[in-house]
């Protein structure tokens, strides 16, 4: 990834859809056993800091939990509410679009949205 870009937003842009795309077919606890520790160096060789990767790891977690073709979380949704998982898609797609996305993209890109709270508690 840094072969690809120096760019410290080109390459958490390059994080942010290399973990979006993988949620969609690799479960939550795959994606932290596999790719936290690969993405970690790379990280920290940007300037980021790790508790800011690991809201951006749990966050599009969260939104390829919810996103087709694997939707762990909307199938369970699904199952529980016995609606089909075509009808629950359309209703979901305004707040990804307008929820989850934006989240994504702020927490990445203001990195005092994530680490302010953990700030408190602890001293960097």
């Amino acid at each position: 990834m840094l072969g690809i870009t120096n760019n410290c937003i080109g390459l958490i842009l390059l994080i942010d859809l290399l973990l979006f795309f993988i949620g969609f077919f690799l479960d939550g606890n795959v994606i932290i056993l596999t790719l936290v520790p690969l993405l970690t160096p790379i990280a920290t060789a940007c300037g980021i800091d790790t508790i800011q990767l690991a809201v951006i790891v749990f966050v599009s977690i969260g939104i390829g939990s919810i996103t087709p073709p694997m939707a762990t979380c909307l199938m369970a949704c699904s199952r529980v509410c016995d609606v089909p998982i075509h009808k629950l898609i359309k209703p979901i797609l305004p707040f990804l679009l307008f929820g989850a996305l934006p989240i994504l993209l702020l927490v990445s890109f203001v990195p005092v949205v994530s680490t302010w709270l953990p700030g408190l508690f602890y001293s960097f």
